[in-house]
């Protein structure tokens, strides 16, 4: 919109260096035409002791009113404008003749055109000067989009200003013992079945004695046409990883050279299903809130002969992306964010741990080779080294943060049997916990039925991470 003369067309206000007049409250005159000429409308209200709010009116169509020389080209609407300190924004178009839309400063100025010109006026060119900082991600709800599903997350930070009345328990601090004789993954103990575990050290792999997936399962029957009531197989294997003898050592406590440890298990293990399987899900549900059956640091291997949902959308996604610009997107987005650092809680030469642009649980990480990398099977030893430091920095902060044991649901995504192009290893870190140590984020039913929401942004669970470390 480009802004010239300064003119009182028919009882509006004159605006110093800018276009002519707006509409007085009683609607005489201003820069608003009656045949509808002009642009968009813009109501801006602030905190002030002398104004309250002030309406640019103008019909749709045309170029908006703007104080000061050219600013742009005309958009129509008109970004709303308002100084840092606004309380509301608002904006629309009318068919109808236009008017100031004022709170309590209509009264005051009605009788006193050269007063409210001039207040006008100065609200004009701080309005203006101001525009590019209207919106604020961390005050103004808005949406972010997950670039690995396509599914978008609301977030609301103006919430966390809501008075709580709900759990607000503490921590009373772990007391969890190195052995436990009740603990059917410690060393030496019987599981289901009078199986016995050996005394193992450092790790042991088992196959689970409760697998949700079975090898060799029969194929349903199904009904081509039938849309509603389709099935197919799920062929599979289960199994079960001890990360350590010790019932009391989580990763979080582990040493960077321990949890390389589990990391070279982890590539065994890969290396030898994905001969088999087309898909191998590693991944660690931590803590009785999360939904783990047993305290003893533990992780899975669910392997199958079909492509989960969350493998398909996010194969999919890398794919197009590649398409599209001919990189990696993940390894473009490791590189934004080592840039940026203002998500990122754990960082060195090889991986970067970051609470996601797009995430939806309050402290969601997603951890990152800072190379392209397609599997966990492909990474070097430094990098097996570099991952456990990463690692051990990131889940400490977990622990640190609400002084408690860190629950989460965890996993790593490397590439299909069949392959995937442009598809980067990845490991996902869902902990559920919200404000305390025992308060946890349940999906409201706006959730289930409708959108994804979080409160606390990204850049603030980020920044409370980094303050524990």
């Amino acid at each position: 919109m480009n802004v010239a003369g300064g003119a009182d067309d028919g009882g509006g206000c004159a605006v110093p260096g800018g276009s002519a007049g707006i509409d007085e409250p009683d609607g005489a005159g201003g820069s608003d035409e009656p045949d509808g000429a002009g642009g968009s409308d813009v109501l801006v209200v602030w905190n002030s002791d002398e104004a309250d709010a002030v309406g640019v009116n103008n019909e749709s169509g045309g170029a908006g009113v703007a104080a000061g020389a050219a600013v742009g080209s005309a958009v129509d609407p008109l970004p709303m404008v308002a100084p840092p300190q606004a309380a509301t924004t608002q904006s629309g178009t009318s068919a109808t003749r236009r008017r100031i839309g004022m709170v309590n400063s209509v009264a005051e100025h009605r009788g006193d055109r050269a007063g409210f010109c001039s207040w006008y006026a100065a609200a004009r060119v701080v309005s203006v000067s101001i525009m590019s900082e209207l919106f604020n991600p961390s005050v103004h709800p808005h949406r972010r989009r997950n670039p690995l599903t396509g599914d978008w997350v609301v977030v609301s930070p103006q919430r966390t200003k809501r008075p709580w009345q709900g759990q607000t328990d503490d921590s009373v601090g772990d007391v969890t013992p190195s052995y436990d004789p009740d603990c059917y993954l410690c060393p030496g103990n019987e599981r289901a079945g009078g199986v016995k575990n050996p005394v193992y050290d450092p790790t042991f792999v088992f196959e689970n004695d409760f697998a949700a997936l079975l090898p060799g399962s029969p194929s349903p029957a199904n009904d081509a046409d039938d849309e509603l009531f389709e099935s197919d197989t799920a062929d599979g294997s289960c199994r079960v990883i001890c990360f350590s003898p010790r019932h009391d050592l989580t990763l979080a406590k582990m040493s960077a050279d321990e949890i390389a440890v589990v990391v070279d298990l982890w590539q065994q293990q890969q290396g030898e299903l994905i001969e088999q399987w087309e898909w191998v899900q590693l991944f660690e549900t931590r803590g009785a809130i999360s939904g783990a059956s047993n305290p003893h640091p533990h992780g899975q291997i669910w392997s199958s002969n079909f492509l989960p949902n969350e493998a398909q959308s996010e194969i999919a996604a890398q794919a197009q992306y590649l398409s599209r610009r001919g990189t990696s997107m993940l390894v473009d987005y490791a590189a934004r964010e080592a840039a940026a650092g203002e998500r990122t809680i754990a960082i060195n030469d090889h991986w970067i741990a970051v609470v996601p642009y797009w995430a939806y649980w309050p402290f969601e990480t997603i951890v990152l080779p800072r190379r392209p990398v397609s599997s966990i099977i492909d990474l070097t030893a430094d990098e097996s080294e570099g991952l456990g430091d990463v690692l051990r920095t990131m889940l400490g902060a977990f622990d640190r943060l609400f002084n408690t044991s860190f629950p989460y649901c965890s996993g790593w995504h490397s590439a299909p049997r069949s392959g995937a192009d442009g598809f980067q290893l990845h490991a996902h870190y869902y902990p559920p916990l919200l404000r305390s140590a025992d308060v946890a984020k349940i999906p409201a039913s706006y959730e289930w039925l409708a959108n994804m929401q979080r409160d606390l942004t990204p850049e603030t669970a980020a920044a409370n991470l980094r303050d524990v470390l």
